[in-house]
């Protein structure tokens, strides 16, 4: 990890001079961590160098949330190229620069123009500015991107005179052949973390990077925790302060011998040189008295941009986990620039991953996690199914639960509504569900090697849910019809079908889309069709599909109608098939007693006067002696 990223930041890159007239800045592709701090701090992007500052404002920072550089009111940032800028063009996620923003040149409407190489922008909205992308034009060649900012990278300081006011310094001690630089506090010390010099200079992101800030002729040593101090006359203790105390504790004199720092703090106390204890385990950096057997610390300054890398994205996964079908390739990357990814497939040992796409040829969980310089990011995990083949309906009925299958097979479309899509082929019926399936005719046949998850649902009800690749073939429609059947033959092996039942005497619910068939079956109004208004002695047919709901068969309508009396049935009571002395003996029972049940009250209307009564009883009788229909 180190040794590359050394060479990340160490490379130089070539100092000949562009081609094109302008570059373009894009935040979101520079590896910024999110909520990133740059208050203070100068970045060079192809030769374009952006200062930003706070000026007591709130800190200006880079949000992964909407890609961009946020600007907060009274926030600078000041824009330098060795070319003179023409024109800077920006396009921003929230707010806007306005015509008083910049202190030279014209802005308007997005775009600066102008002629310098020094611009100096300031958030006078009062409002955020968030800055996604410039595009910076210069007058001629753009100017070279020259060597790359070294970022973590710390020289070692032998002057005490190369040491100036806002300088990043590291603080490092050496045992026999190991380097330490100082660590995070333990309370009245500071740990030490394991460093390596490569050309002489140290690159870490690990160590506790201190700001010098003048204090008359000596200095204030600033950590992002605070003041360094030394903490007691009594004991070896070096701590931290904020602010600042008035007994100018944290005031330390500094002087370089040889190369190795002597940092001696003026407070009270009299344990006040800052010394590496190589012997303790851990070793440690603290104050100790100005005689003591503990070894120096040496001064290594900042080159270039420090970065603290403080989160790892999480990786992702590309595709992200679902079913596949022969093999599946998967790529893992982390936003994170720098961070090396460790997988794991099926909870397995993590390994290194090598940047080459994993090939998964069963099903498989792949679990990653992304670090770079000892923070870990958070665990990514996504599973890849491998389907089955299947190439009928029935096989597909036949898996088990939640089971992922490819279709190699015909099929057709029975119905669809919404995202309920009925199919059928020779071996039986199934209902694709899901919202990602298309629209199709009634009679398509789809293509093959579509996919899906095999699903009980209600434990009775094969559906194939997560649909993939529905697609409709180029074949003609196919005729769908009905199956007709009785009541008693609607039993769970017809769940799924097209079926009519005809001439049902029906009733309705309390609850307007049920209705109920004598025998009690439901009719569920799960398509929210229109419903005839149901009047006692009449019957009706009812087309929909079979579906099954609190342990019963129910029948959801694509259609209800009253029942016709089919051509020859006119006086047929009894619905035998023959009209006969037993249908007038059906009729007049049923007349005198008001009781229908098993009775065709349509064939009953024997005058065709649209009601049923003694008329049709006499109407009957004649026909039955006379063969012949009054009217």
């Amino acid at each position: 990890m180190k040794k590359l990223f050394s060479l990340l930041t160490l490379a130089l890159l070539t100092m000949s001079a562009w081609a094109a007239s302008s570059v373009t800045i894009d935040f979101s592709t520079q590896g910024y961590t999110n909520a990133q701090d740059f208050d203070g701090q100068t970045i060079t992007i192809n030769g374009v160098s952006m200062t930003f500052n706070a000026n007591g404002g709130t800190t200006p920072k880079y949000y992964a949330s909407g890609t961009s550089m946020r600007l907060y009111a009274n926030n600078t940032m000041t824009v330098a190229a060795a070319n003179n800028i023409t024109s800077i063009e920006f396009t921003f996620s929230q707010g806007g620069w306005v015509s008083n923003s910049a202190n030279s040149g014209t802005y308007a409407s997005g775009v600066w123009t102008g002629e310098a190489n020094n611009i100096i922008f300031t958030n006078n909205t009062g409002a955020q500015v968030r800055i996604q992308k410039m595009v910076v034009t210069f007058d001629g060649e753009t100017p070279g991107p020259g060597p790359d900012p070294e970022s973590n990278v710390f020289a070692p300081v032998t002057n005490v005179n190369d040491l100036a006011a806002g300088d990043k310094i590291i603080l490092v001690g050496f045992k026999d052949d190991a380097v330490f630089a100082m660590g995070d506090s333990r309370g009245n010390n500071f740990g030490g973390v394991d460093v390596n010099i490569t050309d002489g200079k140290i690159i870490t992101d690990l160590a506790n990077v201190i700001t010098l800030e003048a204090a008359g002729q000596n200095w204030n040593l600033k950590t992002a925790q605070g003041y360094l101090y030394a903490a007691s006359s009594t004991s070896n203790q070096m701590k931290l302060e904020t602010p600042v105390d008035t007994l100018g504790n944290a005031d330390a004199a500094i002087t370089i011998d040889g190369d190795s720092a002597i940092i001696v703090f003026q407070g009270t106390n009299e344990r006040n040189v800052v010394r590496f204890n190589s012997t303790n385990n851990p070793v440690l950096f603290s104050c100790y008295g100005a005689t003591n057997n503990q070894k120096p610390v040496y001064i290594y300054k900042a080159t270039g941009e420090i970065i603290d890398i403080t989160e790892v994205a999480k990786p992702v996964f590309d595709p992200s986990g679902r079913p596949f079908v022969g093999s599946q390739e998967v790529t893992i990357t982390c936003a994170t620039e720098g961070a090396t990814i460790y997988y794991a497939l099926n909870d397995g040992e993590y390994v290194p991953y090598e940047g080459t796409p994993l090939t998964l040829t069963e099903t498989t969980t792949v679990k990653a996690y992304a670090e770079l310089n000892g923070v870990q990011s958070e665990e990514a995990t996504a599973t890849y199914t491998k389907r089955v083949e299947v190439a009928t309906l029935a096989d597909a009925n036949d898996l088990e639960n939640k089971t992922d299958f490819v279709f190699y097979g015909n099929v057709v479309v029975v119905y669809q509504n919404g995202n309920n899509l009925w199919v059928k082929d020779a071996s039986g019926y199934g209902l694709i569900y899901g919202s990602q399936i298309p629209e199709f005719a009634e009679g398509t046949v789809l293509n093959e090697e579509w996919e899906a998850q095999h699903y009980l649902f209600r434990g009775m009800i094969h559906e194939y849910q997560n649909p993939y690749n529905v697609t409709a073939s180029e074949e003609p429609l196919q005729t769908i019809e009905a199956n007709e059947y009785t009541e008693a033959q609607l039993t769970t092996d017809k769940i799924n079908e097209r079926v009519i039942l005809k001439g049902l005497t029906l009733t309705a619910g309390e609850d307007p889309k049920y209705l109920y068939t004598a025998d009690g079956m439901a009719i569920y109004n799960q398509f929210n069709i229109t419903y005839p208004t149901i009047e006692e002695g009449k019957t009706y047919d009812v087309e929909g599909m079979v579906s099954y709901y609190n342990n019963a068969v129910q029948v959801m309508p694509i259609a209800v109608t009253e029942s016709q009396i089919a051509e020859g049935m006119r006086g047929d009571v009894n619905d035998d098939g023959v009209v006969n002395i037993n249908d007038v003996t059906a009729l007049i029972d049923a007349v005198l007693g008001n009781n229908w049940d098993g009775l065709n009250y349509s064939n009953a209307d024997c005058n065709l006067d649209e009601g049923v009564n003694i008329n049709d009883v006499t109407t009957l009788i004649d026909y039955v002696l006379g063969g012949v229909w009054g009217n």
